[in-house]
């Protein structure tokens, strides 16, 4: 993980947000590292060293169902399901290992087979489709749905809240050299293609690497800079 600047910034087009979250199920599994896991149930952790993520220092994501059971875990470029395989279809996806938040699993709000995953490498953000059949339970990735481009010219941080509706999904993205955040909004139909857009002056535009983070109610976001110019001392204001 990168240390870095950390601004606490009101998001006026999230204000109306629901303050709702993740359940503890879906982010039970934690992978990360080199082979390294933890599993959340039960407020009791379990660690062990069963995944086939190697050399994954950075961004890495991971989802469970509703009781807590592994379905998928993901290095940027690759992912894998819960028997810990990589997933059909799912090696050389548009991401680098190295992005601070170069992976994420978003669940289709009604639909529990089908999983959207970002992914972010080379100041682009593209996401996949993750689907699971009777014939393919363990998950797969078609073609035509892999590597999709989401945006172009952004910085490696990514992020993801809940709508005020408590059901669909915003997707947060920030552009590279620009004060520019993007938010694409996930709903059952799917990933709506035509972000809603936020300027936001500020002196983080020069910090491609690092990390957003919003509040559970949407309010606010918190971002993290990598920046070690004279211009722009390491520091953390929150």
């Amino acid at each position: 993980m990168r240390l870095g600047c950390f601004k606490a910034i009101q998001f006026l087009c999230f204000a109306t947000l629901a303050n709702v979250g993740f359940a503890q199920g879906p982010t039970s599994h934690w992978y990360f590292g080199d082979t390294a896991g933890i599993q959340f149930n039960n407020y009791n952790p379990t660690f062990f060293l069963n995944s086939n993520l190697f050399l994954a220092p950075e961004g890495c994501a991971a989802l469970s169902n509703s009781n807590g059971e592994l379905l998928y875990y993901a290095r940027p470029d690759y992912a894998l399901n819960q028997n810990h395989d990589t997933l059909e279809n799912g090696s050389q996806l548009n991401g680098s290992f190295s992005s601070t938040q170069g992976a994420l699993f978003i669940p289709n709000p009604i639909d529990s087979s089908i999983i959207y995953l970002i992914t972010q490498g080379g100041l682009t953000h593209s996401y996949s489709i993750l689907r699971r059949s009777e014939s393919m339970p363990m998950g797969f990735i078609h073609p035509s749905e892999k590597n999709i481009i989401l945006a172009t010219g952004t910085t490696e941080k990514t992020t993801a809240v809940h709508h005020k509706n408590g059901k669909d999904i915003w997707l947060i993205t920030r552009q590279y050299l620009s004060d520019t955040f993007n938010v694409y909004r996930i709903s059952e139909t799917g990933i709506d293609l035509q972000p809603i857009t936020s300027v936001l002056p500020s002196d983080s535009i020069f910090g491609y690497n690092g990390q957003l983070k919003s509040s559970p109610n949407g309010k606010f976001i918190a971002e993290c800079l990598n920046v070690t110019t004279a211009q722009h001392p390491v520091q953390a204001i929150i």
